[in-house]
């Protein structure tokens, strides 16, 4: 499942990597809306985009629940993960979609990682208030909600379903793009 795949050019990349190497794989997609190229329409098994947010998505009790336990891999690169108020939320729903053993990889942004060396919330305002207040705001509550992603993801499986078990842990990326630092969340579903 790719998740905000904008175009599809990450999704041929990836099928075209996977058929090198003797795997192919069947291919969803869930986006805004539906803007993937022609060409990669051929290649996508699924298209479930329909103008719904990925954080207003609910795979338990809707007509998105046939997305439960159905994937092997979840990515979310540059979309569900960073494009959203509720990062925690974007985690959850995208653990939700994994069968056992399988993994999901969500793009997060850190933006106390590369402003200035600023290592706090107070000096994120300071190094904000050349911004907007709106951007302002939404960033340094994003931020927030970043310094406790793991606990409240795993707060919310255990309030689900305390049957399920995740693994969950922020991949560190040297690079910065954008003037801040962009991390992947890999969830791992081990029951």
């Amino acid at each position: 499942m790719f998740l905000g795949a904008g175009k599809g050019q990450t999704i041929l990349e990836f099928k075209n990597f996977l058929l090198k190497h003797k795997v192919n794989p069947t291919v969803d997609v869930f986006s805004l809306t539906k803007t993937l190229d022609s060409n990669i329409k051929s290649i996508v098994h699924k298209d479930f985009s329909k103008s719904i947010p990925f954080e207003h998505l609910n795979v338990k009790d809707s007509a998105y629940k046939n997305l439960k336990n159905k994937y092997d891999l979840v990515i979310g690169a540059m979309s569900v993960g960073v494009h959203t108020k509720y990062p925690a939320n974007s985690l959850f729903t995208s653990a939700l979609m994994l069968q056992k053993g399988g993994r999901a990889y969500i793009e997060v942004v850190d933006f106390l990682k590369g402003y200035s060396g600023k290592s706090s919330i107070k000096g994120l305002k300071e190094h904000l208030e050349i911004n907007k207040p709106r951007v302002r705001d939404y960033q340094v509550s994003y931020q927030k909600q970043i310094l406790v992603l793991e606990n409240v993801f795993l707060r919310m499986v255990k309030a689900y379903d305390p049957k399920l078990k995740f693994s969950i842990k922020m991949l560190d990326n040297p690079e910065k793009h954008f003037a801040f630092k962009v991390n992947f969340i890999e969830i791992r579903r081990v029951k």
